[in-house]
């Protein structure tokens, strides 16, 4: 590759449950909602991204996407998705939302050429989608998704900004000023778009809108307000890709009276039409696991990863690798997790090594007990150890896991 993708960090092993536990809440409110998940692709033409995105808003002529688009390398035409949304209207899948709508939920990396920053960066995006209905309900849904799945991650007093870019009739207005104003104001635009917020001076789109945009947005407004929904007008939601048409939102807590941006989403309409030239009515939110990640460590959300019953099995010298081999397969067959231990250690190495592994149940082979039909059983659970015959081993290990699972 000619650039070289720079990530925050890797994903390792000590984390990953705090991923699995986000991921299970993303999965329970999206069943809640009846919403289906796929895996989008993340290699894209980058001649038909370029394309569509700059069809889409004007926006692009003045910000090259040379600035958002990585490249797989400097002479090939293959790009790494900037996000998940476009691959999915670039699929097969569009032939069923023409059908019937489509809810549906992605949960993968995307990557950026992050301009302002200097670097390249993978990120991890959550995104709820509605393809097919044009129904300013399913924007409506999509906010109150947001701030349920936000008030199950523990975050207080969830809000949503909304406000609208406008109209095929009167959104091209609303771009045009803004493209003024950043040619003016260049350090006032992001391509990273949670870093902050258009200055005041900002054009503010509620200010080039037409009336029958103001009317859908005052009628947003009202269906929040009798379904109790806590929200406030943004007239200057920033976004660092602005595609999006009709109603925006953000998903927003407050910390120490400091706005913290959780999710954000809109229609899409206008780029979904330039995927294959006919009109696909979308909407979509957005949610940065990274980000969110960060807040929640931060918040002590996260419970302490949970080791499951596990035993560690280890023989004394290769000669016992078989019958090792062959006590990990029966307890594999009745779905108990092992691990086999191959290096040679002196037990007290062992019992740390187990301990430091979450491991309950140590099942050490060695040569001259096995010639009685033996093993060495040592339970960590309850600091014991003994020798039991090879036929008892699965019943002790059975026996073991039933109590820990009642603890």
């Amino acid at each position: 590759m000619s650039d070289k993708i720079q990530i925050d960090r890797h994903i390792l092993t000590e984390e990953i449950h705090q991923w699995q536990q986000l991921e299970n809440v993303i999965r329970q409110v999206a069943y809640l909602y009846h919403f289906q998940e796929v895996r989008p692709a993340m290699l894209q033409s980058k001649s038909e991204l370029e394309r569509i995105y700059s069809q889409a808003s004007r926006f692009f002529s003045k910000h090259s996407l040379d600035n958002v688009l990585l490249q797989i390398c400097g002479d090939c035409n293959i790009a790494l998705s900037p996000e998940n949304t476009m691959p999915l209207l670039l699929s097969d899948m569009t032939e069923d939302c023409r059908k019937e709508p489509q809810r549906i939920f992605h949960i993968g990396p995307v990557f950026r050429r992050y301009h302002n920053v200097k670097q390249n960066i993978r990120r991890f995006h959550c995104n709820f989608n509605i393809i097919g209905h044009e129904s300013v309900i399913t924007v409506i849904q999509l906010i109150r998704i947001g701030i349920r799945l936000c008030d199950r991650l523990g975050f207080k007093n969830c809000y949503a900004e909304i406000s609208s870019f406008g109209c095929d009739i009167c959104r091209q207005n609303y771009i045009e000023a803004l493209d003024k104003y950043f040619s003016h104001n260049p350090e006032a635009f992001c391509w990273y778009e949670p870093c902050k917020e258009l200055p005041i001076d900002a054009p503010a789109s509620p200010d080039y809108i037409c009336n029958n945009c103001h009317a859908e947005l005052d009628y947003i407004k009202k269906v929040l307000t009798n379904l109790m929904t806590r929200f406030e007008i943004n007239p200057r939601l920033h976004r660092a890709l602005y595609y999006q048409n009709g109603p925006v939102f953000n998903i927003c807590t407050k910390e120490k009276g400091k706005k913290i941006v959780l999710g954000s989403g809109g229609r899409f309409d206008r780029i979904a039409k330039y995927c294959d030239n006919t009109y696909i009515p979308a909407v979509a939110i957005t949610f940065d696991q990274e980000h969110l990640i960060g807040l929640l460590r931060k918040n002590g959300f996260f419970r302490a990863e949970h080791h499951q019953h596990s035993t560690m099995l280890c023989s004394e010298s290769r000669d016992l690798d078989l019958t090792m081999l062959q006590i990990a397969q029966e307890l594999h067959d009745n779905e108990l997790p092992t691990i086999l231990e191959l290096n040679s250690n002196t037990l007290s190495d062992l019992r740390k090594k187990a301990i430091d592994k979450g491991v309950s149940l140590i099942i050490y082979l060695e040569e001259a007990a096995l010639r009685t039909g033996k093993a060495l059983i040592i339970n960590l659970v309850k600091d014991h150890e003994d020798y039991i015959p090879l036929s008892d081993i699965l019943d002790t290990v059975i026996r073991l896991k039933r109590q820990i699972d009642v603890l």
